[in-house]
């Protein structure tokens, strides 16, 4: 069982309702929750002066195109040998990055330690936001 994401529960809605959709629970395939932050499928030329109109390779997978991708709110737990991004938990530290891998994979089909075209793909996203709030800054000052 993969993503029980088409099952609105009290959980979920008021994380959602809370986060205005930025965020949302995803659960593993024991049922378990991890709160994620929901980033929506952009093109590289979106967030690079000058790059292709593309979309960036964060949102294909085994190639097909995504409309978001999920990245844990939170820093990880490690209960049961399974990773939980969770509110108001200590995040698991010295852990190798073996521990780290088992620890999404073994939640089940889709679970992952992030890629470095999701880092990538954050990075740029947020600066782009910031250059954003940059202006609408600089806009509401005139």
């Amino acid at each position: 069982m993969a993503f029980i994401y088409s099952i609105k529960d009290t959980y979920r809605a008021a994380v959602e309702a809370a986060s205005g959709g930025k965020n949302t629970v995803l659960y593993d395939d024991k049922g378990n929750p991890s709160v994620m932050v929901v980033i929506p499928k952009f093109y590289l030329d979106e967030v690079m002066d000058g790059a292709p109109h593309t979309v960036h390779p964060a949102f294909i997978v085994n190639g097909i195109e995504k409309d978001c991708i999920y990245i844990s709110k939170y820093q990880n737990i490690v209960q049961d040998g399974r990773a939980y991004s969770l509110p108001g938990q200590d995040p698991r530290t010295y852990i190798n990055f073996n521990q780290a891998l088992s620890s999404c994979y073994a939640k089940g089909q889709g679970w992952h330690l992030m890629s470095r075209a999701e880092w990538a793909a954050i990075a740029l996203w947020c600066k782009k936001m910031a250059l954003c709030q940059e202006e609408i800054i600089i806009v509401v000052k005139k």
